[in-house]
């Protein structure tokens, strides 16, 4: 029993950690030029046609994105041509926090289970 516990208690350090990392925003083509997308942030392009296409951004403008695609070559779309662009950004303080509660979980699992091994 105690190794099925080990496991739940391991995805939940990996869904808590993975969920605290990223923050996703979808945005509007009107929202993109004063969105504050900034150089080296990575999000993905959704085009009028459907078509997706993350890129790395390397400049953003009234008219265009511009950036690296996933093949590392140079992209540049109009933004009228741009349905939807979703940014995802790197949250430290999330990851320290879903890193600190988990912590204290596997501390508290490990205390209960009489200290992990610690003798007296």
């Amino acid at each position: 029993m105690g190794f099925v516990k080990a496991k739940i208690s391991a995805l939940l350090f990996f869904m808590c950690v993975l969920c605290g990392c990223t923050t996703t925003t979808l945005l509007a083509p009107n929202q993109v030029s004063g969105a504050g997308i900034k150089t080296g942030e990575k999000v993905i392009i959704t085009e009028q046609s459907g078509a997706t296409e993350p890129l790395i951004v390397e400049q953003v403008s009234e008219l265009a994105l511009t950036g690296r695609g996933a093949d590392g070559e140079y992209r540049e779309i109009a933004l009228d041509d741009i349905q939807s662009v979703l940014v995802k950004k790197f949250s430290a303080v999330k990851t320290s926090v879903a890193v600190l509660l988990s912590s204290t979980a596997a501390l508290a699992y490990a205390l209960d289970r009489g200290g992990a091994g610690l003798s007296y």
